[in-house]
């Protein structure tokens, strides 16, 4: 209905086709059309739809955009990882003795089958569980460990753009809660790794990254690294008189 050299679309209902003439008219007038999409229904046609239309748009209207969104704040940092799904960590488990299951920052029941993941953490002989919130997970937990928000720690994810963006620790956490990456680096410790005692920042956690995992090099570029200084100072995140400045002690 927008381009004429795009294929149609055979055996709309009445009412479809009537719903799709109306937005294909307001998506005509448009000064900045912006078709937004993403993966949260896990459906590649959905994606290929939405590319298609932004495709018919453009020949009409040079200023369309379209912009892809993923489910989580850190989705596509995952998927460029070389990593493995819940069923090879499955396989992984079967017939091993005295198994450790890490879980990070995750509720298993949302990924997978209540079965799949029960079978799961009934294999490991010892399940450890880094997380902010109480969800399904962690009450089958050995260990809970309290990782930091986002608010309450430093980190680096990937957005939805596949651009790395850095956070930095806004509030003061209590207790014995901190990153993940910092009990991380504490379990290493226990275990006598080679990586024993260095992870004392984020620049050491992104250093091993991207030895690791080249893709992620840049990470250390996006920001000044934690020995930058100016005149022997850090930069300040706020100025030295702010009005929130009592809410950084939850």
């Amino acid at each position: 209905m927008i381009d004429s050299h795009a294929p149609a679309v055979t055996g709309l209902s009445a009412e479809l086709e009537s719903s799709a003439g109306a937005i294909a008219q307001k998506l005509q007038v448009a000064k900045n059309p912006l078709i937004v999409s993403g993966t949260s229904l896990g459906s590649e046609a959905v994606v290929q739809a939405a590319a298609n239309l932004a495709w018919a748009l453009k020949s009409v209207n040079t200023n369309t955009r379209i912009v892809f969104t993923v489910q989580e704040s850190n989705s596509l940092g995952l998927a460029l990882l070389d990593h493995k799904d819940l069923e090879a960590a499955g396989q992984a488990l079967e017939n091993k003795e005295n198994a450790t299951l890490i879980i990070l920052e995750n509720d298993l029941y949302r990924r997978a089958d209540s079965q799949f993941v029960d079978t799961l953490l009934n294999a490991a002989q010892n399940v450890i569980v880094l997380d902010s919130l109480e969800n399904g997970t962690t009450p089958k937990a050995d260990v809970v460990l309290p990782a930091a928000t986002f608010a309450e720690g430093d980190g680096t994810l990937v957005n939805n753009e596949g651009r790395a963006q850095r956070y930095f620790q806004v509030l003061d956490p209590q207790d014995a809660i901190q990153e993940s990456w910092r009990w991380m680096g504490e379990l290493i410790s226990l275990r006598g790794h080679e990586l024993s005692g260095q992870w004392h920042e984020l620049d050491d956690v992104l250093h091993t990254l991207a030895e690791q995992e080249p893709l992620f090099a840049p990470s250390l570029k996006i920001a000044p690294l934690e020995n930058f200084r100016i005149v022997e100072q850090k930069i300040p995140r706020q100025p030295h008189r702010y009005s929130g400045r009592t809410a950084m002690h939850d």
